[in-house]
């Protein structure tokens, strides 16, 4: 990953890692609570496979359910499961002009979003 165009950083990467990169964005009204229930559904939604992709066999799990067993499951203690949070401005706009233009009302400014 690219940090401010500056840096990079490298997450997961062996056997067993997992991860979720997931695009948000929130509205100048979004509260501080919205922003919790935000992330505890991003680590308890079940959307990772065990498995095989449609092989009729794996199950569903959260992001977090994977990364509390790899702990566990660890000699060393260490999860490789990773959140990769990518603001996303574009996700609070409105299609204007029958899909012309685009109009972006409403974002939560940039100190209050970090």
């Amino acid at each position: 990953l690219l940090i401010l165009e500056k840096e990079y950083v490298t997450v997961g990467g062996g056997d067993g890692s997992c991860g979720v990169l997931a695009y948000i964005s929130f509205a100048s009204t979004t509260t501080r609570s919205q922003v919790e229930q935000a992330a505890q559904t991003l680590l308890h939604l079940p959307i990772l496979t065990t498995g095989l992709w449609g092989d009729g066999e794996s199950s569903t799990v959260s992001l977090l359910t994977l990364a509390t067993s790899s702990y566990e499951q660890s000699e060393s203690k260490t999860s490789s499961c990773s959140l990769v949070i990518v603001p996303q401005a574009n996700l609070i706009s409105k299609v204007k002009q029958g899909g012309k233009s685009i109009q972006y009302h409403g974002q939560i400014n940039k100190e209050k979003g970090e």
